[in-house]
């Protein structure tokens, strides 16, 4: 068959050009018309015998000889019809009919399907000869996309070959031509199929889209044994199968994958796999130059940890070491990320902003509201519907204002005023309208056991706590009989937002069972903070008895300000029994050497309160310690609040406790101010004059969110270790009593670097009040405005009226103050003209004139306003003797100022004709 497919080809470029066009040709009118028919009959047969003679023997005809036939069948055919039509006669319809029966028979359905075929068949063999010659080349993709051409070929057109006349005809095109095309493409199949798959997981790893990956691997696993693994196409799918598969599993594999800082005090630390709740939680597990983070909290989907710090030092630092300790894997506890360590730089700029408000009720109002910041907040002023309200964010992001009336049916607008976020951020002034929701939704409660004495109830909603600890206060635990099992008061757990409460079983519950199941009783006088009643009823929960021992999870440096090491935590997987006196640790240090009694004068324990889950060492000297020291705390250090209680095993931590501070942070109360002069005790010799790092380079403070005001003078005492800030006069708009400030950036002698310190200072308002603003009136008054409102109106003597270029004396105009109408609280300058009854050299009329000179008499100089039968008294300046008409203040005014007592700015003009 591979003969006759390249015999077929060879021959397809010559049977296109025999393809010519035919016209009937004119005969003699008296040409035998049966001749002619039979003639046309004959050439018709015969163009079909021209390949069917020969493919009744397995081969392929030459096609250029069929298309010679075919084409002299058709003039043949077309110049018989003409001739019997011409003819006419009683035989015309016979003969017609003669040559349309043979033209379908023969060649429309012999010739032309054979013709068709052919050509359809020297095109798929082409594409198969391709397809081998791709893979001949290891040309893998050309192969693929032949591959599937072929493949679509053979699923929607190989038709063509099955409509050929006479089955030896059509059995030779089917079993040869298609056959050879088909068998050609399914040697492939598999080899294409784990192509195809490998090449998405190549992208889908490119993309870190690992779901993806894993999804066409898991493909590429079903049909990679059965790859050729001899054959060329074969050792390359080998090959790119085993990359892409050390790919993902590289990618894969346990590991943190991003540390991003969000704010001066917290980081998000994120990994590609699910992770322990408790050893992710752990906050020892993780550091910055050696200081571990407050608090660690894992995300719902168990693949982000958000670090919490106690201070924005800790956190903006310049290439630090930032260091993941191996963390549990979710999936199986025996494996764990690898330990992660990188250089971490970071600086808080981002200012702080309002997330969202939320204001409930279940009536008509809303008695308080809960506003949500971008970030933990350290200070903040409140106006609620411009009102000011006290507000505290306790250093986290959530703050909840109280004793308002907030109308439901009605839009409101909080107002946060210097937003300061731990780094020290201000943002000046950002509000949010919200509404006020209405919610008379029912609470519900779930119960969960927690240890074996002790039931969590989780409410759906933030509850009245005070209407949960009094309903459940005694007789509210039924045991299986439904008799009474003593218990405690339900406690609110801390950070629950008031929906979660525990209630703790005083009786023995184990004396002869290892589970009890007890119920709940809630009565409807269990009400939401919104009021909302609880719908009465019962709940069950089994409580099993414990007998799993605590376990340390990780440890915490306590350090205070100046970086001094003040006593070490360590955190266990659950609460645990009150204990007066736990164990001090042994401590070697790192060359072997107990000093138990030594570092830091030792250390003593704090007892242990009932519930707590960390025990906490105070060192007797807090100090300075480097280097690393070998804690180990004894058996029995700490036990569980189980029935029967739980004792810990012995353990050990290795404490790096680090290479040294090198920051500094200002004492208690470093700031103070009067007037408009601050002072910073530093507590220690800091750098001044042109240096980096100077305390008297004004770029290191901030005031009220802004940069400190050129002109600002800065200097330090003879000590070095106190600043003088002096403001200049106009650079404070409006008194504050707490201003934003802060310092930073600033090196101690030593060459310890300032922790940015914020704190507030009463600044007083030393910006002179302006002349902004002046308007000629329909009735030839002046109203003059100001940049701000003014205690103490101007007199004449604080302004000047300058008419026609010639400034005139006050005893010309008045000045009253405005307090009606919109210009209430601006002031109003109005004219007065005099009456000269002498003629002048000009007239013999009367003269009304404003008395430039305040002569009392008209001279030259003194302006004209009219003559004639005149009056004195105001005058508009809209008149035409006034030309141009300025007003302003004179070089120093000493009446007119604001609240402050600053008098308003002198030598400002504004013309307003």
């Amino acid at each position: 068959m591979k003969k006759k497919a390249i015999k077929i080809a060879a021959a397809s470029a010559v049977a296109a050009s025999a393809f010519v066009a035919a016209a009937p040709a004119q005969t003699d009118a008296a040409t035998n018309v049966a001749t002619e028919v039979s003639k046309a009959v004959t050439q018709m047969k015969k163009a079909y015998h021209t390949y069917s003679d020969i493919t009744a023997t397995g081969e392929f005809a030459d096609i250029n000889v069929v298309y010679k036939e075919y084409n002299a069948a058709k003039i043949a055919y077309n110049n018989a019809k003409a001739i019997v039509t011409k003819a006419g006669g009683a035989q015309k319809e016979g003969y017609l009919a003669q040559l349309e029966v043979t033209y379908d028979d023969y060649i429309a359905k012999r010739v032309v399907t054979y013709i068709d075929a052919y050509n359809y068949a020297v095109a798929l063999d082409a594409k198969r000869q391709a397809l081998a010659k791709a893979l001949t080349d290891k040309d893998w993709n050309a192969a693929e996309k032949l591959y599937h051409e072929i493949s679509y070929e053979l699923k929607t057109r190989t038709v063509i070959l099955h409509r050929v006349y006479g089955e030896s005809t059509r059995e030779l095109f089917v079993k040869g031509m298609k056959q050879a095309a088909q068998d050609l493409r399914d040697s492939q199949s598999v080899n294409i199929t784990v192509k195809m798959y490998a090449d998405v997981a190549a992208k889908e790893l490119a993309e870190k889209d690992l779901a993806g990956a894993k999804a066409a691997i898991d493909k590429i696993n079903e049909f990679v044994a059965k790859v050729d693994k001899d054959s060329e196409f074969g050792k390359f799918l080998l090959a790119k199968v085993a990359e892409v598969k050390s790919q993902y599993d590289a990618l894969d594999a346990p590991k943190v994958t991003g540390v991003t800082p969000i704010n001066a005090t917290q980081v998000v630390v994120t990994f590609n796999k699910e992770l322990n709740r408790t050893d992710a939680q752990t906050a020892s597990k993780y550091s910055i130059n050696s200081t571990t983070p407050s608090t660690a909290s894992l995300s719902a989907d168990g693949k982000t940890v958000t670090l919490t710090f106690a201070t924005a030092n800790q956190v903006e630092v310049t290439n630090g070491v930032f260091v993941v300790e191996p963390i549990k894997l979710a999936a199986d506890t025996t494996k764990t990320t690898p330990k992660y360590t990188q250089v971490f730089t970071y600086e808080d700029t981002v200012k702080p902003e309002i997330a969202s408000v939320e204001a409930k009720t279940n009536g008509t109002a809303a008695t308080s509201l809960t506003v949500t910041a971008s970030e933990p907040i350290q200070s903040s002023l409140a106006k609620v519907n411009g009102s000011y309200y006290a507000i505290n964010f306790n250093g986290t992001d959530e703050a909840t204002i109280t004793g308002l009336s907030l109308d439901a049916s009605k839009t409101h607008t909080i107002e946060l005023i210097n937003l300061t976020d731990k780094g020290g951020n201000v943002t000046v002034s950002t509000s949010k309208s919200f509404g006020v929701t209405v919610d008379t939704v029912a609470p519900t409660v779930a119960l969960a056991p927690q240890g074996d004495k002790q039931i969590l109830l989780t409410f759906s909603k933030a509850m009245d706590v005070n209407s949960v600890t009094s309903a459940l206060a005694s007789g509210a635990v039924k045991d299986e009989a439904l008799a009474n099992v003593n218990h405690l008061a339900p406690t609110v757990v801390a950070g629950s937002g008031n929906k979660q409460f525990v209630i703790t079983i005083t009786d023995a519950l184990y004396a002869n069972k290892t589970s009890r199941v007890l119920t709940v009783v809630f009565p409807n006088t269990i009400k939401d903070y919104l009021g909302n009643a609880i719908a009465p009823g019962t709940q069950s929960v089994t409580l099993t008895k414990d007998t799993v021992k605590p376990v340390a999870t990780g440890y915490k440096v306590n350090k205070d300000a100046s970086g001094n090491v003040t006593g070490i935590e360590v955190t266990f997987s659950e609460g645990l029994r009150a204990n007066a006196d736990p164990t001090e640790p042994t401590i070697v240090n790192m060359n072997g050497v107990i000093v138990t009694g030594t570092l830091l004068g030792g250390f003593t324990a704090a007892p242990v309160a009932a519930g707590d889950k960390k025990v906490t060492f105070t060192a007797n000297t807090p100090g300075k310690v480097t280097g690393q020291y070998a804690f180990s705390f004894g058996s029995g250090l700490v036990q569980d609040q189980a029935e029967t209680a739980n004792s810990s095993d012995a353990f050990n931590y290795n404490i790096d406790f680090g290479t040294g501070a090198t920051t500094f942070s200002l004492p208690a109360n470093p700031v103070s101010s009067t007037g408009n002069t601050i002072t910073v005790e530093f507590g220690r010799t800091v750098k001044g004059g042109a240096v980096a790092n100077s305390a008297t380079d004004p770029a290191n403070y901030t005031l009220a969110g802004q940069p400190l005001p050129a002109g600002t003078t800065i200097y330090l005492d003879v000590d070095q270790d106190t600043a003088t800030i002096t403001l200049p006069a106009g650079s404070v708009a409006k008194s504050d009593t707490h201003a934003v400030f802060t310092v930073a950036n600033i090196m101690s002698l030593n060459g310890a670097l300032l922790n940015t310190y914020t704190g507030t200072v009463a600044v007083t308002d030393n910006t002179k009040p302006e002349l902004n603003s002046a308007v000629l009136n329909a009735d030839g008054t002046v109203t003059l405005g100001f940049s701000e409102a003014l205690t103490v109106g101007p007199d004449k003597d604080d302004l000047k009226l300058v008419l026609n270029g010639s400034q005139v004396n006050v005893a010309a105009y008045n000045v009253t103050a405005v307090t009606a109408g919109a210009d209430a609280g601006k002031y109003l300058v109005s004219v007065n003209a005099l009456v000269d009854d002498k003629a002048t050299a000009a007239t013999t009329d009367d003269t009304l004139y404003v008395d430039v000179d305040g002569s009392g008499t008209f001279t030259n100089g003194d302006i004209v306003v009219a003559t004639g039968n005149v009056s004195a008294g105001t005058v508009s300046l809209r008149a035409a003797a006034f030309t141009s008409v300025k007003v302003g203040t004179v070089a120093a005014p000493n009446t007119a100022k604001d609240a402050a007592g600053n008098f308003v700015k002198g030598n400002a003009e504004i013309a307003v004709k």
